[in-house]
């Protein structure tokens, strides 16, 4: 289902947004080493997060949704404070 989400920056660690639906999450494998383009999803708060640097967030954990484009990660490092996506 499309959804447009407005994403806040969290300093300069990552984009977030929280989504409308919470998904099904029940045995996917989550991790605490995140990486500057990837591309998370964190149940307990329910947000799409776009990770602009490495970091190990240990004790909590999120799951690996895939890779953005290098482009646009360099992109996202230097623009507003928020941004609105439609996610189709």
């Amino acid at each position: 289902m499309p959804q447009t989400l407005t994403l806040q920056r969290r300093g300069d660690i990552e984009y977030y947004a929280k989504l409308s639906q919470q998904s099904e999450t029940a045995g996917i494998a989550t991790t605490a080493q995140i990486h500057a383009g990837g591309l998370y999803y964190y149940q307990a708060w329910n947000v799409l997060s776009f990770q602009l640097q490495d970091a190990d967030i240990t004790p909590f954990k999120m799951i690996y949704l895939g890779e953005l484009n290098a482009a646009l990660i360099k992109a996202l490092q230097v623009t507003k404070p928020e941004f609105t996506a439609k996610l189709i």
